[in-house]
């Protein structure tokens, strides 16, 4: 299945976007020349509109404690002053994803350690095994994986959850 039919199969169930992906979302909200700096190198504000393009059809928007927790780490350590404070604002706001939602829209799932398997933390680390759970098992609407990540990305396909690589889609729309 390409990219395409994999989102608008999962336009209701909804997206996890990955700790990269969404630290470029949160610092591309508050300064998108901020982008290709520390921590978001390989990306740049084209990539940061396309971005924002690809997630703002879906209904739900996913996230678990730890992408939050990476993401806050990331960012705080990242950036100074006003951007900072503003970038850790962020995190607490409806609108995290930088397109129109609510908080009911914005869900937060947490998946205890215990339930991920240690395999997966050994290999991927704590934060990417409870997005392989997540997007893997349990919940009959799963949700999408969108993510720069090749190896998660082929895991979370491998084990019949769907996922989108985020370079796939730059590939493709730079390309052309």
């Amino acid at each position: 299945m390409d990219w395409k039919t994999i989102k608008q199969k999962h336009l209701q169930s909804g997206i996890l976007v990955d700790t990269n992906l969404l630290l470029v979302l949160l610092i591309g909200k508050i300064n998108k020349r901020l982008i290709g700096g520390k921590r978001t190198e390989k990306y740049s504000q084209e990539h940061y509109y396309i971005l924002v393009d690809f997630i703002k059809d879906f209904k739900r928007l996913i996230t678990t404690p730890h992408i939050l927790t990476e993401v806050s780490n990331l960012g705080g350590a990242s950036l100074t002053g006003t951007d900072r404070a503003d970038f850790l604002g962020l995190l607490r706001t409806p609108s995290l994803f930088d397109v129109k939602t609510t908080d009911e829209l914005v869900l937060e799932r947490h998946v205890p350690r215990r339930d991920v398997e240690t395999d997966h933390i050994r290999q991927f680390g704590l934060t990417d095994a409870a997005i392989v759970k997540l997007c893997t098992t349990g919940l009959r609407r799963r949700p999408l994986l969108l993510s720069d990540d090749f190896d998660l990305f082929a895991l979370v396909s491998r084990l019949k959850g769907h996922s989108i690589n985020f370079n796939h889609i730059l590939d493709e729309k730079l390309n052309f």
